[in-house]
């Protein structure tokens, strides 16, 4: 057995996936939005040819015509990009500027085309009409099914023709009504996992509100199925940025331990596969109890970030954490800015300032199906969106830990209020690991300071919400394991407005008991930095990793700790980086943002910062003694 004395790895503008054509305006969505899950494409090129001017070309005309006689036909185009699952329906949007009593013929098109050159002496051949409308109004919106033409992400080429004899014409691009294309779907948050822990494996994922039934498929890979076995969904109503979707959860036990497993949610009666074409989901249970085989996992803190162009940093950061071979992710706090809303979490379609910072397509969507994310709660977001978004129920059991709304009254004259209350511990193999909460708000502080709240409410003698004891006799419980603890506020930080908490550093605190039942290592966040800390007496290595996603900050205003044996940060304002220790200067932003691999291989411990380029830095291995068990 282990235990613990110290002895000594798309564009940026993802945005534009309502836009792929810049510039162009993404008319409102439609009043039954709630009820669906849309994106609106705008035509990425559109023009109209005559068989009576053979060689005319019309592709920067404000109108699209279609004629009987002589035949007159238009082509659009459509760059269709960020669906996720199936298409459940397609529909062409055409601003009808006349009145048509045979009505437009939409068909598929056979070839390539430009709308600057294309004539009707040169145009590619249509396919059958794939549909028909009736009569058209002048001066109105019409909306034309044509899901049997659309399949998925790409270029998407369509062709209108008069269906009888007569007359039409229809805004282009050009015009005051840009034609679009609407997409329809059900799949809101692509599928992630949480609490991968013993015998269980949680499966989350959204969805809109068109079906109020979910399951999800899964099976032992190499030996079985992957729709061997079923397991329910359930599902909980919730509000993104105005628009009603469903969150749904699925156990799936019982799993056989460090076992590949491969898995799919289905949506209705019906049974929809809500990945589509993509492929099968897969991830590997928890290692045995006390197995000795090696293993790494990553942290990430201070994350779920996004401006008016997405945030590229932390689209890079997912990309390296889902290739770095992590077992899992743990993450110190502060999830979703500003505030842990749903709405910054968001979902696989919408985007903008604030919006699906966590569950939009480059970020959480990219590792979260094969790697199972331990959270820890952070000041931002001490709600229930964190506790329904983060599910750790069988952790939380098995651990005897909290993981649930509590009330929190009268200590230092804060305003009695109900908040996410969250700690628990899981193995993995002979190494265990505490998920702790460290944080308060910062909107009810009373009579003190974030720091002095959070040590009166959950870490002093006889707190109303005692974790310190529950943490010691846990502790004390698992002698021999190799432990690491991850909470939000930092032990050491020399970042000036997120400092050090001395209400939880130091003899008599939380570090002292971390040390005294030999703790290896400690992560924090709340400041956005790196920071390596080295133990001071009676206490133990700490790291603050705050560099996930959200704007970063200086280091070093007012000096550096003796302890801080390498630290990096970044003024966004002055575009200047600082350091201290042994740390050289950054240069960009770029090297800042990070996270941290850790590979665990029996009584040693290596850690390595990876920033979003995949550029290592500080790597630290230390070597823990075994204690008896």
């Amino acid at each position: 057995m282990i235990a613990l004395a110290v002895a000594v790895l798309v564009t940026s503008a993802w945005w534009a996936v309502t836009r792929p054509t810049p510039g162009k305006h993404v008319p409102p969505e439609p009043s039954n939005a709630r009820e669906t899950t849309q994106i609106a494409f705008p035509s990425a090129g559109d023009a109209y040819v005559s068989a009576a001017q053979p060689e005319l070309n019309a592709g920067s005309e404000p109108l699209l015509r279609i004629g009987s006689s002589p035949p007159i036909r238009s082509y659009l185009s459509f760059y269709m990009q960020g669906i996720s699952g199936p298409i459940t329906r397609a529909a062409l949007r055409l601003w009808s500027n006349l009145p048509d009593r045979g009505g437009v013929a939409v068909h598929a098109v056979h070839g390539s085309w430009n709308a600057k050159t294309i004539t009707a002496a040169k145009a590619p051949a249509i396919g059958h009409a794939a549909k028909k409308t009736g009569p058209l109004p002048a001066h109105a919106w019409i909306t034309v099914d044509v899901t049997s033409l659309v399949r998925a992400n790409g270029l998407l080429s369509l062709a209108l023709t008069e269906a009888g004899r007569g007359r039409g014409a229809f805004s282009s691009m050009e015009g005051a009504h840009s034609p679009e294309l609407v997409i329809q779907t059900q799949l809101t948050r692509y599928p992630y996992l949480t609490d991968v822990v013993g015998s269980n494996a949680t499966v989350n994922f959204g969805t809109d509100q068109s079906s109020d039934s979910a399951v999800v498929k899964w099976g032992q890979v190499g030996a079985e199925s992957c729709t061997a076995h079923t397991t329910p969904a359930t599902k909980t109503s919730i509000m993104v940025n105005g628009r009603g979707e469903y969150q749904w959860k699925a156990q799936l036990s019982p799993l056989r331990p460090d076992t590949a497993y491969c898995y799919r949610p289905y949506f209705g009666t019906s049974q929809i596969d809500l990945l589509g074409s993509r492929p099968m989901s897969q991830f590997v249970t928890q290692l045995a109890a006390d197995s000795d085989k090696p293993f790494s996992f990553a942290v990430i803190g201070d994350w779920g970030k996004t401006y008016a162009n997405g945030n590229r940093d932390q689209a890079n950061l997912m990309r390296r954490i889902a290739a770095s071979g992590a077992r899992f992710v743990l993450s110190t706090g502060d999830t979703a800015y500003p505030a842990g809303s749903q709405a910054s979490y968001g979902d696989l379609q919408q985007a903008g300032p604030d919006l699906s910072s966590v569950f939009g397509p480059k970020f959480w969507t990219v590792p979260g199906s094969s790697m199972p994310m331990f959270n820890s709660i952070g000041n931002h977001a001490p709600t229930s969106t964190f506790l329904m978004n983060w599910p750790a129920d069988v952790a939380t059991s098995i651990s005897g830990g909290q993981y649930q709304m509590e009330p929190y009254c009268c200590v230092d004259g804060i305003t009695p209020k109900d908040y996410a209350t969250a700690w628990y511990a899981f193995d993995e193999g002979d190494a265990r690991f505490y998920v702790l909460d460290a944080s308060w708000d910062p909107a009810n502080l009373g009579t003190g300071s974030q720091y002095e709240d959070d040590y009166d409410l959950h870490w002093a003698p006889d707190a109303q919400h005692d974790e310190y004891t529950w943490l010691k006799k846990d502790l004390a419980a698992h002698h021999a394991k190799l432990k690491f603890a991850v909470f939000h506020y930092p032990l050491y930080s020399d970042q000036s407005s997120q400092p050090s908490d001395t209400y939880l550093d130091g003899p008599g605190h939380l570090e002292a008991l971390l040390s005294r039942h030999h703790v290896a290592i400690a992560f924090n966040g709340h400041a956005h930095i790196y920071q390596r800390n080295t133990a001071p007496f009676g206490g133990v290595i700490s790291y603050v990793t705050g560099g996930g996603g959200a704007p970063l900050m200086k280091i070093g205003g007012a000096g550096c700790a003796p302890t801080d044996a390498y630290g990096i940060g970044w003024d966004p304002a002055s575009h200047t980086g600082s350091h201290c220790g042994k740390a050289p200067m950054p240069t960009s932003a770029r090297q800042v943002y990070h996270f941290l691999l850790v590979t665990v291989h029996g009584n040693k411990v290596t850690v390595t910062p990876t920033d979003e380029k995949g550029h290592t830095f500080d790597s630290q291995t230390y070597q823990f003694r075994a204690r008896p068990h």
